[in-house]
């Protein structure tokens, strides 16, 4: 039973909120899936429209799993997923079309340059030759590596190379992101720089951030969701939260680390 503090999540200009009424851009339904006999994700239940999404849980809660299931890298035993409304198990291609995926450890051909780099994974996407060019400079302006297109990769610090992996997300303008500690062991000025590009992203797209950062979950993200143990354990509004002691409260309550007699609990 997940605990909740904001029935739906906070929606970008221009994107209406997720009702009874609209389609959620990314909906999870009864998620199970396990290993052998023990169960990373257990019955998993969410629907994302436009906005910031940060997903915390501690080591082995299933965030990785599940982060697989929806970009595509595994598949599940129970439940289901809809893409834009999109059933990945019978139109799966169009499905990974819809999904923009950058793993917590981004590998990069050293050699290469980014816009080459660019280019490559445009083609690998399966971008129409006649729109990857518009695709990449799109990527490019977005993730701000215009001044750095020419660069190679392996010359870059590591605040670029995360940028240069979230532009590969990015290619195509898929509606929906799912990001691995995109922030990661960067500075400050670089954690701020990616918080501001995907603030802009999902004003009218949905962002699904997996973080270990409680502060910059708050900073980022409209709205938490917490795993514990494979299930999800709170599902809340980061709004009116103005310090991150209170985002680490509800932390440690919804993983059961302290009681939780003030979290009303969702049905």
């Amino acid at each position: 039973m997940a605990l909740r503090l904001a029935a739906h999540p906070v929606a970008g200009e221009g994107c209406p909120p997720v009702t009874r009424h609209t389609t959620p851009l990314l909906s999870v339904a009864s998620l199970t899936k396990s290993y052998g006999g023990r169960r990373a994700v257990e019955d998993v239940s969410f629907e994302l429209g436009c906005g910031v999404t940060g997903l915390l849980g501690p080591n082995g809660a299933g965030k990785s799993t599940l982060i697989r299931c929806l970009a595509g890298l595994g598949g599940w035993d129970e439940g289901e997923v809809r893409l834009g409304g999109i059933d990945p198990a019978w139109r799966s291609r169009e499905a990974r079309g819809s999904v923009g995926f950058m793993p917590e450890r981004v590998s990069f051909p050293p050699e290469m340059r980014v816009e080459h780099y660019l280019r490559f994974a445009a083609e690998g996407k399966g971008i129409p030759r006649a729109e990857r060019r518009a695709a990449v400079g799109a990527a490019l302006a977005r993730a701000g590596l215009e001044g750095v297109r020419s660069r190679i990769i392996a010359n870059l610090s590591k605040g670029y190379r995360q940028r240069v992996g979230l532009a590969q997300a990015m290619l195509g303008d898929p509606p929906i992101l799912v990001l691995d500690e995109p922030s990661a062991g960067l500075d400050p000025l670089h954690v701020i720089e990616i918080r501001t590009v995907l603030g802009d992203y999902a004003a009218e797209r949905a962002v699904l951030v997996s973080t270990h950062s409680l502060g910059e979950s708050r900073r980022l993200c409209a709205r938490v969701l917490v795993l514990s143990q494979g299930r999800l354990v709170y599902d809340g509004s980061t709004a009116g939260m103005a310090a991150d002691d209170e985002l680490e409260g509800a932390f440690r309550r919804a993983v059961g680390a302290e009681p939780a007699d003030d979290v009303e609990a969702a049905p």
